[in-house]
């Protein structure tokens, strides 16, 4: 049974990932799976093609999973239910809504939208008539960056959009289901915002409550990630089998108290855990994490009910079955490779294999498994991990499972009956996570705390998989020192080397916004910093992880071509995450802090035979801020880009008439996104570029790249690309070549 299981689920991961890596390696598997079919073995084969034909069958019957293209922009009526807790701040309401009906047919059945300035208070479980207007799940495509639509994908989310003002949505009612699981998320939401509202762990107190993560500091999730300890915050295997273990043995320790009792104490027990349990699933919201916890323990508590023995291995695969069976796009989370991993490696060493002697020395064992375990898959999802792990886990994990999570719900449970005995065991939280909070913060303040680790090749990831396993065998082995070898080379990535006198270009897809990555052999530019919102900021969500997945640690120049929120927003992040030498500007008054250089014509310097020169402002000030952007052109015998930020008519004039041939590029970003303001015909005749990288956000307000433009862009055979298309353009300016490459086909999906 276990290898059944096993290839049935690598058959949907083949399914679901196989496309993206090489041609050549799906040919091979499909060979492998016909001689399979002619084999002495065939049912192998037909488990692995039964777990890929699964995968299509369940997206078929899913088939209204994502908003139709024709769909996209419109307004449509629909009556739905608000699914989940909402998340607000002091602009919009933000929230997922189960369609029931609409006024055009069938929707995807989960959407997720934004209500800017509701009319009433949002809460979990109304019924609302809404006009909305959706588009397809989009997000920020770029390497090393977070993939936002596969995500939206795994949570069955299959639009996203906004609530219109007009016409005026109207509140139906509540869900048809009374004392739903969302209407005890809420209760217990405003239980917990007026017991402890005014706490500094408020947020992480709901985390573990009710999986409500939203307020949850950003200081917080970073110290918690750079631990290795963020699993704690995300209510999973840990919470629910704390949960569970208490119900199991208090239920247990009652039924035998009880004389004459005609049933078995451990069937009973059993059922009441799954009953609390999945009490306790329900306050979570019954997410990806929580669902898989909930199945694996169900699996358990049956083989008791059942009174079947089953082998912890075939347990554990069985629950893992049931997830991917029940939502076969699940295999796309990290959080599922994570946790199977974790538990399965938690069993290696609770085995007689590894003959731990006492507790302490269990523990330690299980947090350094843990970490060797799981370093390859973390390196693969996150391209980061905690050398401290094992003994920040080694404070946090006990902590947590004794201390904070029991006295946390009777403290909750304690509200209910008086206010005052709630406070008085949620100051004991208090102290529980001071002790946490403070120990986790004096780890974390070490410099060699996270390992940032840079893109690697599969084959060097597989044999950090090998090391790992090796470096886990029981003791005795000769060569585990063979491990150590073989995670070499997913440690100690060394990038590949640009040649002197080449350099390379990627416009990153940030949206509304700008940026862009200059890399010549031993140097980097950054133009532009994209936008920074109420909730984060390109810097850190898309440009830090792009510079860490190309091992770039240091910034030569950060060139901020003006002010303005789409460039400048990303700065701060930058500069905390990374050392920058020097900061260029057109407006050094906004970010004086920085002590920026000013940015004028003129200024040209070489690295590794490339050749960087400012063409503008100069020679005249302009009233609007744009047209004193930063135009930088980067130059060498292997081709030429132009960066001329927001220029728009007035500067590209002043540019045509000053400094004509200098304009000559064979790549341009367009000016100002592609409006209408810019890309003059006398400018484009003037520059002459083969291509026109445009950084335009999806579906964005301003319509940008405008219509007229891109005509204007056709009748001069210039060929354009849009990063919201294709996600980020990488161009490598090679001696005598040009390549140009689109993060989108470069990590086409199949589903």
């Amino acid at each position: 049974m276990v290898i059944r299981i096993i290839l049935f689920v690598l058959g949907i991961a083949f399914y679901l990932k196989g496309c993206s890596y090489n041609p050549l390696v799906g040919w091979f598997v499909y060979s492998l799976i016909v001689i399979g079919l002619f084999s002495r073995n065939r049912q192998y084969a037909f488990f692995f093609l039964g777990g890929m034909t699964w995968v299509l069958a369940w997206g078929l019957w899913q088939g209204n999973g994502e908003l139709s293209t024709q769909l996209e922009g419109r307004d449509i009526n629909v009556v739905g239910v608000i699914y989940g807790l909402p998340i607000s701040d002091q602009r919009r309401v933000k929230f997922d809504l189960r369609v029931i009906r609409s006024e055009i047919g069938p929707l995807p059945e989960k959407i997720r939208l934004n209500w800017y300035s509701p009319p009433k208070v949002i809460r979990a479980g109304q019924k609302w008539l809404l006009t909305v207007r959706l588009k397809k799940p989009h997000g920020y495509a770029n390497p090393g960056g977070f993939d936002y639509e596969q995500w939206l994908l795994t949570q069955g989310i299959g639009a996203s959009g906004y609530v219109r003002s007009d016409p005026t949505a109207l509140l139906i009612g509540t869900s048809d289901y009374n004392f739903s699981s969302a209407d005890w998320r809420q209760y217990f939401h405003a239980l917990l915002t007026k017991q402890i509202g005014h706490s500094p762990y408020y947020g992480v107190s709901e985390a573990l409550v009710i999986g409500y993560k939203a307020n949850v500091t950003k200081t917080q999730w970073q110290l918690f990630k750079n631990t290795g300890t963020i699993h704690l915050m995300v209510i999973s295997g840990l919470h629910i089998g704390l949960i569970a273990t208490i119900a199991y043995f208090m239920t247990l320790k009652g039924l035998t108290l009880i004389k004459g009792l005609q049933v078995a104490p451990p069937q009973v027990a059993a059922m009441v855990t799954i009953a609390v349990s999945s009490f306790y699933a329900a306050l979570a919201g019954f997410t990806v994490p929580t669902q898989r916890a909930l199945i694996m323990l169900v699996v358990m508590m049956l083989s008791i009910i059942w009174q079947r023995h089953s082998r912890p291995i075939a347990v554990l695969l069985l629950a893992l079955l049931v997830v991917v069976m029940v939502n076969p796009y699940t295999i796309l989370s990290s959080g599922l490779w994570l946790s199977f991993l974790a538990v399965g490696l938690i069993q290696y060493v609770v085995t007689a294999r590894l003959k731990p002697t006492g507790y302490l020395l269990s523990t330690v064992k299980v947090h350094v498994i843990l970490t060797i375990g799981l370093m390859p898959l973390l390196i693969a999802f996150f391209q980061q991990f905690s050398v401290l792990s094992p003994l920040a886990n080694f404070i946090a994990v006990p902590l947590v499972t004794f201390w904070i999570v029991p006295l946390l719900l009777l403290a909750v449970m304690m509200s209910l009956v008086s206010d005052g005995l709630g406070m008085f065991v949620f100051e004991m939280v208090e102290l529980g996570f001071d002790v946490l909070l403070g120990g986790l913060s004096i780890l974390a303040h070490r410099d060699f705390s996270v390992v940032y680790v840079a893109n690697s090749n599969p084959v060097a990831w597989l044999l950090a998989i090998l090391g790992a396993m090796i470096l886990m065998m029981p003791r005795g082995l000769s060569s585990r020192w063979l491990g150590v070898v073989l995670l070499g080379p997913i440690l100690f990535v060394v990038p590949e080397k640009t040649e002197r006198g080449a350099f390379k270009l990627t416009l990153l897809d940030v949206g509304q916004g700008l940026s862009a990555v200059v890399q010549t052999a031993n140097h980097v530019l950054i133009y532009d910093a994209g936008a920074r919102f109420s909730t984060g900021d390109m810097g850190e969500r898309v440009i830090v992880p792009f510079l860490r997945f190309n091992n770039i640690n240091a910034i030569d120049v950060l060139m901020v071509s003006h002010s303005d929120n789409d460039h400048l927003g990303g700065v701060q992040s930058i500069i905390e995450a990374m050392t920058v030498s020097e900061v260029i500007t057109s407006e050094p008054q906004a970010l004086l802090s920085l002590k920026p250089s000013l940015c004028q014509q003129g200024q040209q310097w070489q690295w590794d035979g490339v050749t960087f020169s400012i063409l503008s402002p100069g020679g005249k000030k302009f009233k609007a801020r744009n047209d004193n952007s930063c135009v930088l052109k980067v130059s060498s015998s292997s081709g030429t880009v132009l960066l001329p930020g927001d220029i728009e008519l007035p500067r590209e004039v002043f540019l045509t008439n000053r400094l004509k041939a200098a304009l000559k590029a064979d790549v341009l970003i367009a000016p100002h996104h592609g409006s209408n303001t810019s890309s003059s015909e006398a400018f484009l005749a003037a520059v002459s570029p083969r291509w026109v990288l445009i950084p335009a956000g999806y579906r964005n307000r301003y319509k940008l790249p405008r219509s007229e433009v891109l005509e204007r862009y056709k009748r001069y055979r210039i060929e354009a690309f849009n990063v919201s298309d294709t996600g980020a353009l990488t161009v490598d300016f090679k001696k005598k070549s040009l390549r140009l490459s689109a993060y989108r086909e470069n990590k086409k999906r199949c589903y």
